[in-house]
């Protein structure tokens, strides 16, 4: 894994840490929830197969992402996600490169605090979607493959509360996982940062 993740891995962990130690609410806040943003994602691939393990690509795709979820009590709540698929290219001497996620759909715990108008929050969990890569241009051009990747997820947020039912939200997330290509890319270690900004609703 490369320095920045480390890096960011270690923020997003000292956060969930923070979070765990507890802050007083400043009011009640079990029930349902709605949400939308759009989030940008950076993603390296660190190829098995015939690379060295040492060899890597990085890739850029933007998301719309709806999610939804219930605060059971003061301090936790769970939250599903569909996130739209996105695209980016990649060059290097073997080529341009395609990659492509699918929709992922993703679930979450969710522990939170309020404090004033800001509710923060962590989370921790899983990602199932579709991975695909494909040479466009260049000596490989045609080599292509697909499978499904999980993810393991962790990240943390914020909301800023307008109105009791209306807020808008920040967060980074980081994911990590590892994809079983059938063909020249072999096992591929996956290492995301997404970083997201949108809407919630309470209800």
């Amino acid at each position: 894994m490369s320095m920045r993740y480390r890096k960011l891995s270690r923020c997003a962990l000292l956060g969930v840490c923070l979070g765990c130690l507890g802050f007083p609410l400043s009011a009640q806040a079990d029930g349902w929830y709605l949400g939308a943003d759009l989030a940008v994602m950076d993603t390296t691939l660190e190829y098995g197969g015939v690379f060295s393990s040492a060899y890597s690509e990085s890739y850029a795709t933007g998301h719309a992402r709806l999610k939804g979820g219930y605060n059971f009590a003061k301090y936790f709540g769970a939250e599903l996600r569909l996130t739209s698929s996105g695209d980016d290219t990649y060059v290097d001497s073997f080529g341009t490169w395609k990659w492509r996620t699918g929709e992922s759909l993703s679930g979450y715990f969710k522990p939170h605090y309020e404090i004033g108008h800001f509710d923060i929050y962590g989370l921790v969990g899983l990602s199932v979607m579709d991975t695909s890569y494909e040479a466009v241009a260049g000596p490989q051009t045609g080599q292509k493959d697909k499978a499904t990747l999980a993810t393991f997820d962790f990240g943390v947020g914020g909301i800023y509360l307008f109105t009791p039912h209306f807020g808008v939200s920040a967060e980074i997330k980081l994911n990590v996982g590892t994809a079983d290509y059938k063909t020249l890319l072999g096992s591929t270690d996956i290492y995301g940062a997404a970083f997201g900004a949108g809407v919630v609703f309470r209800f």
